[in-house]
């Protein structure tokens, strides 16, 4: 760090991708070496120094993911061991000019549009055998990524006949999660495939194919449909159309409805013209009376 660290704040997370087994060290507790060295007059001032317990040995191909916290920023990256003298064609990064090879006696197909390498036996597919990939648009997002991986022939999707590598470029965005799983969709419910994470590819092991998601959500045993998101989108829009025709066709009945009602309001208006016409008819009465008395007098 080539400045004093702060040892009491150090935390550090090593966490090994192949088996997620996880040693922690601290000025408290640590599941290894620790040390934080601050002597200025060396030339590592403010390294931090860590070995882990109880490995049980590096093999070619282990990833190693360090995560340090209690810096002014966090701190995390990956280590890669590898074998110089070792045979690496696993980790052979995919030729994009290449479709299907021969590979030591095994089959290889690779996708051109996703880069995912497909490695098997040559009795394990048919001749003339045809291998697509594509992404789930309406399945991927920041922390998930899924895929459906087919193989064709002669116009039919078919399975392989046995175990075959799947080798998956890490999706873009994903370097940085501590952990990505893999889950194969069967009948619509997620199923963990174990897998592991190498020179930024993940690979695992599959014998059927269908949907397979890459994540670093825990989603086993979820259920995934991926047409819910299309499907009931348009239903309500159809349904809703309907119900809005029905509610006009309603209104103008109530309308109906008040209109026989005032028919009949109006009649308490002619019953009470006679009440007025009975006043007046009272007053005539009265007023003859005394006319025909001047007019006898007379």
């Amino acid at each position: 760090m080539c400045e004093n660290v702060p040892a009491e704040n150090i935390k550090v997370t090593l966490t090994r991708k192949s088996d997620m087994r996880i040693w922690t060290f601290s000025k408290e507790r640590s599941d290894g070496f620790f040390n934080v060295n601050n002597d200025s007059s060396l030339p590592l001032n403010g390294c931090i120094i860590f070995r882990p317990d109880d490995v049980g040995g590096y093999s070619h191909g282990d990833v190693f993911n360090v995560k340090i916290d209690g810096l002014d920023k966090e701190v995390s990256y990956n280590v890669n061991f590898f074998d110089l003298d070792g045979d690496d064609s696993i980790f052979d990064v995919p030729n994009d000019d290449e479709t299907t090879s021969e590979n030591s006696g095994k089959t290889v197909f690779i996708d051109e549009d996703t880069n995912i390498q497909i490695t098997a036996a040559p009795d394990v597919f048919p001749a003339d055998t045809q291998f697509k990939a594509a992404p789930i648009e309406n399945c991927c997002s920041d922390t998930r990524c899924a895929y459906d991986i087919s193989f064709v022939c002669n116009g039919q999707n078919i399975q392989p006949n046995g175990s075959i590598e799947v080798c998956v470029p890490i999706p873009k965005g994903f370097e940085n999660y501590n952990v990505l799983r893999v889950y194969h969709v069967e009948n619509g419910c997620c199923n963990f495939v174990p897998s592991e994470c190498a020179n930024g590819f993940i690979r695992f092991t599959a014998n059927s194919f269908s949907p397979y998601i890459i994540t670093s959500e825990d989603l086993d045993g979820q259920a995934v449909d991926f047409s819910d998101d299309d499907t009931p989108a348009e239903e309500p829009v159809e349904n809703d159309e309907p119900v809005n025709d029905d509610t006009p066709i309603e209104e103008p009945v109530e309308n109906d409805e008040p209109v026989n009602d005032d028919t009949p309001a109006e009649e308490p208006i002619e019953s009470d013209e006679p009440v007025n016409d009975d006043t007046p008819a009272e007053e005539p009465i009265e007023s003859d009376e005394p006319v025909n008395d001047d007019t006898l007098a007379e």
